[in-house]
């Protein structure tokens, strides 16, 4: 795929960012930390069926950040530093989350079986507490993990190396997450209506419409010699520019794909040149 051409200078492209908007931070950073609560404990439930070393934190990673990038869509949160803001703190809440769920885990299993013992008759009163001692702190516990370790492959790993074990895992459930959402956030975004851009009008037209619509945007465009195709993107209250993106394809099989922002009178004559084209 190949890109050439200008966009319309009579139309501004939409500031790469929009402002902090308060009320939103205040609840996309609560949110973000649920969700990456929700993944913690899933990504503990389905370790213990699927875990395979590496490749799971990243599966948690893409998970969460598609979860992210459909609830800031869905909030209409553009503030590129609110964003990321949350996160991370989904990402660490994420991390931290899966230790702790599974330290709950176990706290409630040393209790079941605590409660089996003391069920017992054979067994004398108090003697059952002893039989399954209480389980540490959540720090405690981490420490003794780390101590014990767990064996990848053939390979003991314990002390200093799980706790780096530990910091891999966590780097990449954040990269994976961070190479979900950054695509997405740098997608275009109106200020004024506070809405992500979305796609109002798209297909296939002929080459000929192709060349009409190169030239109303102010496009610099071959001949195309097939079919192409646009795609017409809006904010939702349709007060910023609107953005052609037209791709075709010319006789020695090269694609080029180009992108103009339109003004108002821009998109009207478009819009005008598509309604006729179907007629």
């Amino acid at each position: 795929m190949e890109c050439e051409g200008k966009k319309a200078d009579a139309c501004p492209v939409p500031a790469a960012g929009a402002r902090i908007s308060w009320p939103r931070l205040v609840l996309w950073l609560p949110a973000a930390a649920m969700l990456g609560a929700i993944a913690a404990w899933v990504a503990v439930l389905a370790e213990a069926y699927f875990a395979p070393w590496l490749i799971f934190p990243i599966l948690v990673g893409v998970g969460l950040g598609g979860v992210l990038v459909g609830a800031l869509r869905f909030g209409q949160i553009g503030h590129r530093p609110t964003i990321f803001a949350g996160i991370l703190a989904a990402v660490a809440v994420a991390v931290v989350g899966q230790h702790y769920a599974a330290y709950h885990l176990t706290v409630v299993e040393r209790r079941k079986l605590s409660e089996k013992a003391l069920l017992r008759p054979e067994i004398p009163l108090g003697l059952g507490d002893r039989l399954v001692p209480a389980p540490p702190g959540f720090l405690e516990d981490l420490k003794q993990r780390a101590e014990r370790g767990w064996h990848v492959r053939s390979h003991l790993v314990q002390g200093w190396e799980a706790w780096a074990m530990w910091d891999i895992d966590a780097l990449l459930v954040l990269m994976a997450a961070l190479a979900m959402a950054v695509p997405a956030a740098r997608q275009p975004y109106c200020d004024g209506c506070r809405s992500w851009y979305r796609t109002v009008r798209s297909g296939r037209i002929g080459a000929a419409v192709a060349k009409r619509l190169a030239e109303l945007a102010a496009m610099e465009i071959g001949t195309p010699a097939r079919s192409g195709r646009f795609r017409l993107s809006s904010c939702h209250g349709g007060c910023g520019p609107t953005r052609l993106e037209l791709s075709w394809e010319e006789a020695d099989g090269r694609t080029f794909l180009n992108v103009a922002w339109l003004d108002r009178q821009q998109r009207d004559l478009v819009m005008h040149e598509l309604d006729t084209d179907l007629r």
